[in-house]
């Protein structure tokens, strides 16, 4: 594993474990360890940037954040690249929900019961309780080396080169929630399923299969029963707990194609069962059958009019791709994900004029990594036009959201603004306004 390492190393003094004290860190230092966490994550190609999985994900965390009154961070759940049955919160109200994880639940409420925990421990500020203490002068190297724990890059015992694999073994037991906070990350998220209309006894039930997984093999034992260790008597706990509330499930699954789908979108062939879109997905001839199934779905999934709008751009006259955008467009006209994609296929057909229509659809109120992902198609849109400034200050938009203000900074510093829009320059110092003065140590990656 290639890792970075800090020009000047440095003991990083953490709090006692199992600290009750409360996270006494200040607004900008939060969003220093956030950017720098959240900066890692996309160094590591560790955040899956697929935007209808970004969105599925984004959605489900959304309705549930509603209901946490006690957050003082924005949420952002984001797919991570890891096969591991695991999630984990990191700093500035940043969830991490693993591929493996998404594929071993069987519900969407498993799924929001593991967001809702989680939502639980940022509610609660459990990590900043935790790291408070955390030597600011080496935030960088610190979050790097957190994210690198979380998303399973990084063996603190195994001796990699990674600034003090001493410090990594130590930091890797401070992830260990204590069970009191475990229990109330527990009754935060079972609280937030039941107000949020899932079912609130999801969490207990998925814990209980994951634990007897491990029970029938006791060889793979999954990574989120050893980051958040369950008992018998705290699943017997959180069954009690949700017995507290009504079974007034509203009707909250409209908002989220079927879990099954993003499944088949994870791994293609793992669901026979829906072989038509499978199929689309492996980019394979489709009976006329198939087609007709795909196209009567998509008009009220949208996670299906996205698989179906490319691969039709692939093994559809130009004619028949363009029925279904128009399909798309009236049907889910508000929808980031389905936009971005119509952009691209758009740019790769040379039809610039539609692919800049189709991102200026991707708004403010879409999720920080799908307006990355649209900043990133800016960028080549410019570039093609001969608009080099623009695509510069397009980059530095993405890269702020992906948390590297120093890639953000290098980026603006070479742009002319007398050769951006005033809409461009507007934004150029937007940008300007909200990086920190002074240089965060990240590392710039361009």
């Amino acid at each position: 594993m290639s890792s970075w390492a800090p020009a000047q190393s440095a003991s990083i003094q953490l709090p006692e474990l199992g600290s009750n004290q409360q996270a006494a860190i200040d607004q900008q230092t939060e969003e220093t360890f956030r950017n720098a966490f959240l900066s890692s994550l996309y160094t590591r190609k560790s955040v899956i940037e697929d935007p209808l999985v970004i969105l599925w994900l984004d959605r489900l965390g959304q309705r549930l954040a509603l209901h946490a009154p006690l957050l003082r961070a924005h949420i952002q759940v984001l797919p991570i690249a890891s096969d591991a049955i695991n999630a984990f919160a990191g700093p500035g109200g940043i969830i991490g929900i693993n591929r493996g994880l998404l594929l071993a639940a069987n519900t969407t409420d498993e799924v929001a019961a593991v967001i809702a925990h989680e939502i639980g421990h940022v509610s609660q500020h459990h990590l900043l309780r935790r790291f408070a203490n955390a030597d600011k002068d080496n935030l960088t190297a610190f979050a790097t080396m957190l994210a690198a724990l979380l998303v399973g890059q990084l063996d603190p015992q195994a001796g990699m080169a990674t600034f003090y694999a001493g410090n990594a073994f130590h930091l890797e037991q401070q992830l260990k929630f204590s069970r009191h906070h475990e229990t109330e990350a527990d009754a935060v998220g079972i609280q937030l399923l039941a107000e949020s209309g899932f079912d609130p006894t999801a969490m207990a039930h998925f814990f209980q299969t994951l634990q007897q997984r491990s029970l029938n093999d006791p060889s793979q034992v999954p990574e989120v029963l050893r980051t958040h260790p369950v008992t018998p008597h705290r699943i017997a706990a959180a069954e009690n707990r949700a017995t507290r509330f009504s079974a007034n499930l509203h009707n909250v699954h409209p908002i989220l194609p079927p879990l099954q789908e993003l499944k088949t979108l994870l791994i293609p062939n793992m669901h026979r069962t829906d072989r038509c879109l499978a199929r689309a997905l492996q980019d394979a001839d489709l009976s006329q059958a198939c087609r007709e199934t795909l196209q009567k779905r998509a008009q009220h999934d949208w996670l299906v009019m996205g698989i179906l709008m490319k691969w039709a751009n692939r093994h559809t006259p130009q004619d028949t791709a363009k029925v279904i955008r128009r399909k798309m467009e009236t049907h889910f006209p508000n929808n980031a994900a389905l936009r971005l994609i119509a952009a691209q296929l758009a740019f790769d057909q040379g039809r610039y004029k539609d692919s800049e229509r189709h991102l200026r659809h991707v708004d403010r109120l879409a999720p920080s990594a799908l307006r990355s992902l649209a900043f990133q198609l800016w960028a080549r849109l410019h570039k093609s036009q001969h608009r080099d400034d623009a695509s510069l200050l397009a980059l530095a938009q993405s890269a702020l959201l992906c948390g590297n203000t120093d890639k953000a900074r290098y980026l603006i510093k070479q742009i002319e603004p007398k050769n951006l829009s005033a809409e461009g320059r507007s934004e150029l110092k937007s940008i300007q306004a909200s990086l920190p003065n002074n240089a965060s140590g990240q590392q710039t990656n361009l």
